[in-house]
């Protein structure tokens, strides 16, 4: 039997980690219908935007395929890893906390984050590479590199340890219960 209040955080966890998904469902279909409509032909053949000096017609700006697939690849990512948290919270909010799913989930999680990671550096490349070819001026010494997050990789690795350290104690649940 588990502690009221850690049941308790769970439950609000479990909670959290729904209205979570939810709303990035939401934001998804909103991001993925302006992804699209941004793509479609010149909508905004005259709208001008000046920034600090910067000048330029919103038609001229270049929106970049490969980012839009990077930012629909990360949010399915996200939706996943919002998902498979909600059932982690709320098998502990039920009381199985050493069973093989929890470990299952905690694995796909550990691989989820270090694709974020990925995904990440991808993002931050495209919107590097856009910013290149339309601010910097020739001669400039800008360049653009792939870096990967290594905050995120660290944290799959530290899920991973946890998930494999679950496992051994669901087996060695079961295997007591088996004995009993």
């Amino acid at each position: 039997m588990i502690n009221e209040s850690f049941k308790k955080l769970s439950s609000f966890l479990s909670g959290f980690f729904s209205v979570c998904f939810y709303i990035s469902i939401a934001a998804a279909v909103f991001l993925l219908g302006m992804g699209f409509f941004w793509m479609s032909k010149d909508r905004f053949t005259n709208f001008r935007i000046d920034y600090y000096g910067l000048s330029f017609n919103i038609n001229e700006m270049v929106f970049s395929k490969e980012l839009f697939a990077s930012y629909i690849l990360g949010t399915a990512v996200l939706i996943l890893t919002i998902f498979w948290l909600k059932k982690i919270f709320s098998n502990i909010k039920k009381e199985k906390i050493f069973v093989k799913e929890n470990f299952s989930l905690m694995s796909k999680l550990s691989v989820n984050i270090m694709i974020m990671s990925v995904i990440q550096g991808t993002i931050d490349f495209f919107n590097g590479r856009v910013i290149a070819e339309k601010f910097i001026k020739e001669g400039s010494d800008y360049f653009v590199n792939f870096r990967i997050n290594i905050n995120l990789l660290i944290l799959a690795v530290i899920i991973f340890v946890f998930a494999q350290i679950l496992k051994m104690a669901a087996d060695m649940k079961e295997e007591n219960d088996l004995t009993i």
